[in-house]
């Protein structure tokens, strides 16, 4: 009930980024552990980080670390070609290194009007933003009939193998599917010794083998129904729809239809991609809440959901900025006042935009909520904080899934944001403040001096000592937790 301390509300620090870990060397009962910097993740360019990333990640219990990592790398880097490992296998072959390219989302094996007449058409699928897809780009489908290629060697031309041009292609539009499709039939016969009879597939072992391949000039960056060196045989017409074409490497995240054309060019009723579109700058991050976008092969979504304690480890641990001081200082994390959020999250920027769609679905939370729901929210948060025990939080991990839980219950009752779900407004809100607060305003290390004056003001002797002040984040209230004696 007292006078609240100005260091919540001015929460100035121009020290390192850092995260906690649960050692004893620190000094103080409050926290009892160490202090260590985050990685800055905009290093991960460099191929010898990838090993401190994915140890990281791995740390912070993300499954699939090392694809992880080079999702980040391909994130941050400028080109459209995804890089891999030399020597690794290629990344639409393992899930690892997604770029912002069409994405084979469906291949479908038609029978024109039940006639035994067979035809092949790929659908291709760009969910991501803010970019229109790379210049350049085609869909080569290799369709054999008499054998199953050797999907470990190059590709070979068929008999009914063709090739497409790419238009360009943007989220949201009229043209954010395209459907390739092959030109003339296949059919299939045998001869009954005294002439040829037409045959349906799957009787007398007529197979149909379909290899589609999406090309950027001579390099392939997306490939679907390949395992290994085997190329999915068909024996019936039918539809492969991916639950994510992201990860449309393994037949295990699709569906097989027996609908010939199930819905070609409309997204698939089974996708499973939250939050959509697909966040893909290909440059640096600007915040560590970016970490949102990157693809994480075996989590829900194939997202770090900042929501989660999980999401909030990863937070722990990667930074972008140098220092923790980027304009006014951070704010401290644990703040259980309404107006100090509601400051914190009026410029949080939330969902998206492309050139189809400029402002409709990307605005700040200061302009998309009514006042009157912006201090919901903030009082939300605020309450959230103000049941923590002893003085507070010191971690992401404990924090997000708090505010988050807060956060989603008044988004779901306030405001949908142009079609956006709670659940994605959530995560740009935790990615927004992601840097903009701080832990380490818990704890000071103040150097106290005692001096004895002569009568005539000359410094007769002088002992100093370097006291460690914890600081309550609740009341403002502190208290000399360690104090040592410096005798050189």
């Amino acid at each position: 009930g007292g006078a609240v301390s100005n260091l919540v509300p001015f929460s100035y620090d121009p020290g390192p980024d850092v995260f906690f870990t649960n050692l004893t060397r620190f000094g103080t009962r409050a926290f009892t552990n160490d202090l260590y910097p985050r990685f800055n993740i905009n290093l991960a360019t460099n191929a010898a980080a990838l090993v401190t990333v994915s140890n990281l990640l791995a740390d912070a219990r993300v499954p699939a670390a090392d694809d992880t990592a080079w999702n980040i790398l391909n994130y941050l880097d400028p080109g459209r070609l995804p890089v891999v490992a030399a020597g690794a296998p290629p990344a639409y072959r393992t899930g690892a290194s997604i770029k912002d390219v069409p994405l084979i989302n469906k291949v479908a094996l038609m029978d024109s009007n039940s006639t035994w007449n067979y035809s092949v058409a790929v659908e291709l699928w760009y969910p991501f933003v803010p970019n229109n897809s790379p210049a350049n780009a085609k869909v080569w489908v290799g369709v054999y009939t008499n054998g199953a290629p050797n999907a470990d060697l190059a590709p070979v031309l068929a008999d009914y193998s063709y090739e497409v041009t790419l238009p360009s292609m943007q989220y949201g539009g009229s043209n954010e599917f395209f459907v390739a499709r092959m030109p003339g039939a296949i059919a299939f016969q045998h001869y009954d010794g005294t002439d040829w009879v037409p045959d349906p597939i799957g009787t007398y072992n007529h197979q149909v083998w379909i290899w589609p391949r999406v090309y950027i000039n001579n390099t392939c960056v997306d490939e679907a129904l390949v395992s290994g060196e085997t190329v999915q045989a068909w024996i019936q017409t039918g539809c492969y729809q991916f639950d994510d074409p992201r990860a449309n490497h393994s037949l295990a995240h699709a569906i097989f239809t027996n609908a010939p054309t199930p819905a070609l060019g409309t997204n698939n009723a089974n996708c499973s991609i939250p939050s959509l579109p697909l966040m893909h700058t290909d440059a640096p991050m600007h915040s560590a809440g970016e970490l949102r976008n990157i693809y994480a092969p075996d989590l829900p979504g194939g997202r770090i959901d900042f929501t989660t304690a999980l999401g909030g480890a990863c937070r722990d641990r990667f930074t972008v900025l140098a220092s923790n001081a980027p304009v006014h200082g951070l704010f401290q994390a644990n703040t259980p006042y309404t107006n100090i959020w509601q400051a914190i999250l009026s410029d949080v920027t939330i969902g998206w935009s492309n050139q189809i769609y400029p402002t409709e679905c990307f605005s700040k939370i200061g302009t998309t909520f009514d006042p009157t729901s912006q201090v919901t929210m903030a009082s939300a948060a605020a309450n959230a904080l103000r049941d923590t025990s002893g003085r507070g939080w010191v971690r992401f991990e404990e924090l997000f899934p708090i505010l988050g839980a807060s956060l989603l219950g008044n988004v779901m009752t306030t405001n949908r944001v142009d079609g956006m779900d709670a659940q994605a407004v959530c995560g740009d809100i935790l990615a927004g403040i992601a840097d903009r607060v701080s832990f380490r305003q818990n704890s000071f290390l103040i150097i106290v001096c005692g001096q004895r004056l002569s009568p005539m003001g000359r410094v007769l002797a002088d002992q100093r000592a370097a006291c460690i002040i914890v600081r309550d984040a609740y009341t403002g209230r502190w208290v000399v937790d360690h104090m040592v004696w410096l005798t050189d």
